[in-house]
């Protein structure tokens, strides 16, 4: 008996692949506990591919809100066991043939579930700083209340709207926009798209800026790309930043 034509339309997502910059993505059928689907990622040659998760189950745990303070440490328990690797957040196999690869999708995606799931469920909740709170509070000390107005809406030069945290007169018709940032890839993501976007319209009166909190670890990728999207600024330089740009 052959395969029904709706069997083998319900698994199709995963017969196929896709490229991704220099790699290649391969969805599968295990499940993060957002109930979001395992993607790995393969880089390598014909002879020899490396499997990676992409650092996606830290990940999934830090957008749960919870601590994880040593990754690596965290992961050697789910890897080692599997003759998998672990460095810098990231799950990855070791240099396999062709003829291993499924084999190895199959490992990587299912030990990425399983570090994922076991860290939402018995990892201790991080209570992260109210920077949005903070912002309000600093910007407070600089200007006054009339001229600091939240959750402003603009066009970017798309003629998408995006909401913008803060957006601060500045006086000759100059504008401050402002949002905190918080290390997560969906925040990441929306808040840099929105500042690309607001960037091109090449609007001289912008001053264009995300605030992210030092004292957390941040990867090195996520916040190269913040600043090419406005400007980067710790959360312990704020305050002195505004002081410069009230005396312009």
């Amino acid at each position: 008996m052959s395969c029904p034509d709706f069997i083998r339309d319900a698994l199709a997502p995963y017969q196929e692949c896709f490229k991704a910059g220099d790699r290649i993505a391969v969805p599968t059928e295990c499940l993060y506990p957002s109930n979001g689907n395992v993607t790995v990622f393969l880089s390598g040659g014909r002879r020899a591919c490396i499997v990676s998760d992409d650092g996606k189950a830290v990940a999934e745990i830090r957008d749960h809100g919870l601590e994880l303070d040593a990754p690596d440490r965290y992961l050697r328990q789910f890897c080692h066991p599997r003759g998998l690797k672990w460095e810098r957040s990231t799950i990855f196999s070791p240099a396999v043939p062709a003829s291993g690869l499924a084999s190895a999708i199959a490992l990587v995606a299912t030990t990425s579930s399983l570090a994922a799931h076991w860290g939402v469920h018995n990892l201790k909740t991080y209570v992260r700083r109210d920077l949005r709170k903070e912002l309000r509070i600093q910007l407070g000390l600089h200007f006054s209340e009339e001229r600091i107005r939240e959750d402003i809406r603009l066009a970017g030069a798309s003629g998408r709207q995006y909401r913008f945290e803060f957006v601060v007169e500045l006086g000759n018709e100059r504008r401050l926009i402002v949002d905190a940032i918080a290390p997560e890839p969906t925040t990441i993501n929306t808040r840099a798209i929105a500042h690309f976007d607001l960037a091109r319209t090449e609007n001289e009166k912008f001053v264009q800026q995300l605030v992210y909190d030092d004292t957390e670890t941040w990867g090195a990728s996520d916040l190269n790309l913040l600043r090419m999207a406005a400007q980067l600024i710790p959360l312990t330089h704020f305050g002195k930043g505004l002081e410069n740009l009230g005396a312009q």
